[in-house]
This record gives C-alpha cells, structure tokens and sequence, in this order.
C-alpha cells in the first residue's frame, strides 16, 4: 500500500457522498470505475495487470456451477 492511502480512501469516500457523483452513477460498471476500481488502486492493486488483478473469475461456491467472483487477487 502507498503512504498516500489514507488520503486516497478519503478522495474515493468524498466521491461516495457526494450526491451529484451517486446521481450519476447508475449501473454496475459506473460504480466499478467511479468507486471500486479507484480503491484496489489506493491499496496498491495495478488492477491492469493479469499477473496481479483479474475479475470475473469462474469460481464454485457452494458447488453451484456457473458462478464468477467479481474479483481475484494474486499474491
């Protein structure tokens, strides 16, 4: 994580309440730019990087098929 954390978590919350940007954002990938994006990147996640970041992860939860995790991290 960067030293400039906190200041970034605090930039991405001021978004969050800021009612002009929540009136805005409307569907899934608006949030996912504006909010949840912004935030891997504050905790030092280069969410470009296949190595590192991938989303839409086929995964098994509950041995229910056809199911995805929204994101993955790899450490």
């Amino acid at each position: 994580m960067s030293k400039d954390f906190g200041e970034e978590v605090r930039k991405i919350i001021g978004k969050a309440k800021d009612e002009r940007f929540l009136n805005r954002i409307s569907n899934e990938e608006q949030t996912k730019m504006g909010l949840i994006l912004p935030m891997f990147s504050a905790m030092g996640y280069d969410y470009s990087n296949p190595d590192e970041f991938s989303s839409e992860v086929p995964a098994s939860i509950n041995r229910k098929k056809d199911q995805r995790a929204d994101y993955v991290i790899y450490n």
